[in-house]
């Protein structure tokens, strides 16, 4: 969890073992944000917060690219 203010702490991950987690945040007043990719999250935790940011929707940004274009060391 990324703690980005005292009410909006934002879980960075799409595993469904975190809907209690979600469920305990929420019933103490604070809104329940969460980041994943969509495809592969849990629907528990989609249907648990109150904002889902998918990260699908705008992959190049958040995957690491591919840098085979680097040198090879001298054999």
């Amino acid at each position: 969890i990324i703690q980005r203010s005292p009410q909006s702490p934002l879980l960075v991950s799409g595993d469904g073992d975190y809907k209690e987690l979600l469920e305990y945040v929420k019933a103490h007043g604070c809104k329940a944000e969460v980041i994943a990719f969509g495809r592969s999250s849990s629907s528990r935790i989609k249907d648990e917060c109150e904002v889902f940011y998918d990260m699908d929707l705008d992959k190049d940004r958040f995957l690491i690219k591919n840098q085979s274009t680097k040198s090879q060391p001298k054999k």
